[in-house]
C-alpha cells in the first residue's frame, strides 16, 4: 500500500511534544512539526533558516566542555551566557561584557580583626545579631527564632570616588539548607 503524506502549508504551531503525536484532534496538530531542526517557525505559517553564529571569543578553558545558553532579559535585550568550568561569562551585542579590574578594596577583608565598620540592623528576637568569628575570620549573622520578623541583618557603607566605574564585590556565603539570603 502506498504511503501518502498530506500537504502541510503552515508550520506556525512549532514542534509538538511526543505526547501529542497521536492527538490528531488537537487544534494545532495540523500546523505542528515532529522536529524542527535549524529552522524557526514564522507567525505567518512558513519557516525560515536559523541564523548562523559567529566567533566572538575563545572559551575560558578549551580543554573542557562549555555551554552557550541564550537569555532574553527584555524584548530588546538578548544575551548569551557561556558556562565553563566554574565560570559564567556574559555576551551582549556581539561582545563580551567585562568589568574593569580595580585596586579599590573594602578594608574588612577576611574579618581578621573586628566588625566595627558593620552596622547591626537585625530585627526580631534578642538572639538576632551579628558577631565576629575570629577563629574562622568571618562575620556571622545569627537568628534565634522562626518568626517572619526574625532577621539577621548587617550593613556597611561603601564609598567610591569614581561614580562611572562599576566594582565587583566578592564574598562567600556559608549557611544551612533552607537558609535565605537577600542582597541589595
Amino acid at each position: 500500500m502506498a504511503k501518502i503524506d498530506p500537504l502541510q502549508s503552515s508550520f506556525n504551531a512549532g514542534e509538538l511534544s511526543p505526547r501529542l503525536h497521536a492527538r490528531v484532534d488537537f487544534v494545532k496538530y495540523p500546523a505542528g512539526l515532529e522536529e524542527c531542526l535549524n529552522l524557526i517557525p514564522l507567525p505567518e505559517g512558513g519557516v525560515t533558516r536559523r541564523p548562523g553564529t559567529r566567533f566572538v571569543a575563545e572559551i575560558v578553558d578549551s580543554t573542557k566542555k562549555g555551554r552557550l545558553i541564550g537569555f532574553e532579559a527584555t524584548a530588546e535585550q538578548h544575551h548569551v551566557l557561556e558556562f565553563g568550568d566554574n565560570k559564567i561569562r556574559f555576551y551582549f551585542r556581539q561582545g563580551q561584557q567585562v568589568v574593569l579590574n580595580t585596586d579599590a578594596a573594602i578594608t574588612n577583608g577576611l574579618f581578621t580583626s573586628d566588625i566595627t565598620d558593620w552596622d547591626d540592623q537585625s530585627t526580631g528576637g534578642a538572639g538576632n545579631q551579628i558577631s565576629h568569628d575570629a577563629t574562622n575570620d568571618r562575620l556571622t549573622l545569627e537568628t534565634s527564632g522562626t518568626a517572619a520578623d526574625d532577621i539577621g541583618w548587617a550593613e556597611q557603607d561603601v564609598t567610591t570616588t569614581d561614580l562611572n566605574q562599576e566594582h565587583v564585590i566578592k564574598f562567600e556565603v556559608i549557611g544551612d539548607p533552607g537558609d535565605k539570603i537577600e542582597f541589595q
